[in-house]
C-alpha cells in the first residue's frame, strides 16, 4: 500500500516500498515524473541512513548516502539537484522551484522509515493446514523461504558441492541421491575464486551432471569483494532475473564485521534473510573442531538448516556426506546423502551416489540401524545373499540372517531361491523368472 503524503500546490506524493528500497513519484506539469528513491535503508546508531536519489525521467540529478533525518544533508542534496535541473538546456521553464524540491524531499525522508517498516506491522495470522515446510530438494536440505549453512574445514569439497547443488537446482536434475522438487533459477555469489577457475569448475560440474558442457549459470564474478558490497546487486538480480535461490561462497567474505561477534553475525543473517528467497551459504569451521560453524552461535541460530560436510578420499574419488546437524521444522535425516566425486587428472568427471560401504568413515557418522542399512543396500544393489550383505556391511552372518527374518515378518523383504543360493529382495521387487518365493534361509 502506498503512503499518500500531502504536498502544497502539487498532487499527492505516493510513497511505496519496493524490495529494500522506498520510492516516491510526483507528476511534473504533464512531463517526465520526478522521483525520490531511497536504497539500502537501515537504522544505525545515529539514525536512519539510506542512499538518496533525485531522478527526473531517466536522469539521476543528484544522489548521496546520508542520515535522512539530518536537515542539512537533505537540503544540500535538493539544492544540488535543482542547480543541475536549471542548468540543463532541455529543462522546461516551469520546472519545480528550489523550495518545492526541498519540501518534497523533506516529506519523502520523513516517510521513508514508516513506509520501509510497514510490512512488519503486526497482523492477524490465518492458520493454514499442511506440513511446517515446503522442501525444494529431496532430502530437504533446502526449504522454501529458508536458509541453509553448508560447513566444513577448508579444502573438503564444500565449494564443489555448493556449485553442484546450484547447477542441479537451476537445471532441475538429480545430484546423485539428491533430487530437486522443481527447477529453481539460481544465482551463485562467488566471493572466493577467480572467474576462470569458476568457469572451468562449472564446465566440469555440467559434464558430471550430464548437462550440456556450455550450459551457463547466473554468477557474480566478485572475488576480492564482500557480500556487503554486493547486496544491492543481489537484490536487483532477485527482482530482475527472477532468482529463486542464492548460493553464497562464502560467509567468511561477508564484510560486516567479525563473525565471532553476535551483532556482526546477526547482520549477516539479516542480510541473507532479507533477500526473501531461499539461500545456501558456505561456512568454515574452527581449526580444532570440524563439528560446528566458525563464529558466533547466532549464525547457527538464524539458519534453518545446518549441513556438515564430511569427506573421505580414496584414490581418484572423494566421498562427500551431507549430515544435517540442525534443522527447523524438518524431521531428522539419519540416512543423510553420500556423494562420490570422481576425478581424472584433478578434473571432476562424474558425481554419483556412493555405494554402500564405499566410504566407511562417512557411513560411521550415519548411525543407521542394521535393518535400514540392509534395506538401503538391497535398494541400491539389488537382491543378494545374507553372506554378501554381511560382508558388505561388516556384520556377522547370523546377525544379518536374524535381521532379515524380522524384516520378512514385517513384509519389508522377501526371499527366493536362485540355484543353490537364497537371495533377499525388497517386497516391491519383481521376482526373477523361475524364482521361487520362500520364507528365509532357515526354511529354504
Amino acid at each position: 500500500m502506498p503512503y499518500a503524503a500531502a504536498t502544497s500546490g502539487r498532487p499527492e506524493m505516493d510513497i511505496y516500498r519496493i524490495g529494500r528500497a522506498v520510492l516516491a513519484e510526483i507528476p511534473v506539469n504533464g512531463g517526465a515524473p520526478l522521483r525520490f528513491l531511497a536504497t539500502n535503508v537501515r537504522r544505525e546508531r545515529t539514525g536512519i541512513h539510506a542512499t538518496l536519489h533525485i531522478v527526473l525521467g531517466d536522469r539521476d540529478l543528484a544522489w548521496t548516502t546520508c542520515n535522512v533525518e539530518r536537515d542539512e544533508e537533505r537540503g544540500r542534496l535538493a539544492r544540488k539537484a535543482h542547480r543541475i535541473l536549471k542548468s540543463t538546456p532541455d529543462t522546461p521553464k516551469d520546472c519545480p522551484a528550489e523550495q518545492d524540491l526541498v519540501r518534497w524531499l523533506d516529506e519523502f525522508c520523513r516517510q521513508v522509515w514508516p513506509v520501509y517498516t510497514e510490512a512488519l506491522t503486526p497482523i492477524p495470522l490465518v492458520p493454514e493446514p499442511g506440513p511446517p515446510y515446503n522442501p525444494l530438494l529431496d532430502p530437504p536440505l533446502i526449504i522454501e523461504e529458508g536458509g541453509t549453512i553448508l560447513y566444513g574445514p577448508p579444502g573438503r569439497g564444500k565449494s564443489y558441492t555448493a556449485l553442484a547443488l546450484a547447477v542441479a537446482a537451476d537445471a532441475g536434475v538429480p545430484l546423485g541421491p539428491i533430487r530437486p522438487v522443481r527447477p529453481l533459477r539460481t544465482l551463485y555469489v562467488n566471493l572466493e575464486r577467480p572467474t576462470i577457475s569458476m568457469a572451468r569448475r562449472l564446465y566440469a560440474v555440467n559434464v558430471a551432471l550430464e548437462l550440456p558442457p556450455d550450459r551457463p549459470l547466473l554468477m557474480t564474478p566478485a572475488r576480492g569483494h564482500t557480500l556487503h558490497d554486493l547486496l544491492s546487486a543481489i537484490e536487483h538480480a532477485v527482482s530482475s532475473e527472477g532468482v529463486e535461490l542464492v548460493v553464497v561462497d562464502s560467509l567468511s567474505r561477508a564484510g560486516m564485521g567479525s563473525l565471532v561477534e553476535d551483532a556482526s553475525a546477526n547482520r549477516v543473517m539479516d542480510a541473507l534473510n532479507s533477500l526473501h528467497v531461499p539461500w545456501v551459504a558456505i561456512a568454515h569451521t574452527p581449526r580444532a573442531d570440524a563439528t560446528h560453524v566458525f563464529g558466533s552461535i547466532m549464525l547457527d541460530a538464524a539458519a534453518d538448516i545446518c549441513v556438515q560436510v564430511i569427506t573421505q578420499r580414496q584414490d581418484r574419488s572423494l566421498g562427500v556426506g551431507l549430515k544435517v546437524t540442525k534443522a527447523n521444522d524438518i524431521p531428522p535425516l539419519p540416512r543423510f546423502p553420500i556423494l562420490c566425486y570422481e576425478f581424472d587428472g584433478g578434473v571432476l568427471v562424474s558425481i554419483r551416489k556412493a555405494a554402500p560401504r564405499e566410504f566407511p568413515e562417512i557411513e560411521a557418522e550415519r548411525q543407521l540401524p542394521l535393518p535400514d542399512l540392509i534395506v538401503e543396500t538391497i535398494l541400491d544393489q539389488g537382491p543378494m545373499t545374507a553372506a554378501h550383505l554381511a560382508e558388505l556391511l561388516g556384520y556377522s552372518r547370523s546377525h544379518v540372517v536374524n535381521t532379515l527374518s524380522a524384516l520378512q515378518a514385517k513384509g519389508a523383504v522377501t526371499a527366493y531361491r536362485s540355484g543353490k543360493e537364497v537371495l533377499y529382495a525388497l517386497r516391491q521387487d519383481t521376482l526373477p523368472l523361475g524364482g521361487e518365493e520362500g520364507e528365509g534361509e532357515d526354511e529354504l
